[in-house]
């Protein structure tokens, strides 16, 4: 077994495991309910919500100060982090801190696009109220369930 795997705690690599199946399962959510016609147009902003699905599992993880998070990433999430519960807090420091961490220009403007797209989301579904009750949750499970056991030909 890879010695990174064996030297996560045993409930590092639970939360690691949820979060991953959580992404996973939302993912596939989202991606599902694209009817065929709108399919093309509407790609970019299921590519949007993937990386949304991504930031937020990162976000997560960054909170841990175990194992799973490098200082070069924590760099990044810790930039993200601050761009959402902030953003008139930015300063150059910001971006000379990720850069002195190792990312580049493009790494700065994909973190800064993600964030917002993942916080635009968000600010959406908490304004509108969007909730979804237990019917959804376990009709999604059940999907789920199925996907996986069934994977599409």
């Amino acid at each position: 077994m890879n010695e990174a795997v064996q030297a996560l705690p045993t409930e590092a690599l639970l939360q690691a495991l949820f979060v991953f199946v959580l992404a996973a399962f939302v993912g596939y959510e989202v991606v599902s309910k694209v009817p065929t016609m709108l399919h093309t147009p509407l790609m970019s902003g299921a590519n949007a919500v993937h990386g949304v699905i991504v930031v937020g599992a990162m976000l997560v993880a960054a909170s841990a100060e175990g194992p799973l998070v490098n200082a070069k990433l924590r760099a990044a999430l810790s930039f993200a982090r601050k761009l959402t519960e902030g953003p008139r807090r930015m300063a150059q420091a910001d971006a000379d801190a990720l850069y002195a961490a190792g990312w580049d220009e493009r790494a700065l403007y994909d973190i800064v696009s993600v964030t917002a797209l993942y916080n635009l989301y968000n600010r959406l579904v908490e304004g509108l109220g969007v909730e979804a009750g237990p019917e959804y949750y376990r009709a999604a499970a059940e999907r789920l369930t199925k996907a996986v056991r069934e994977p599409r030909a």
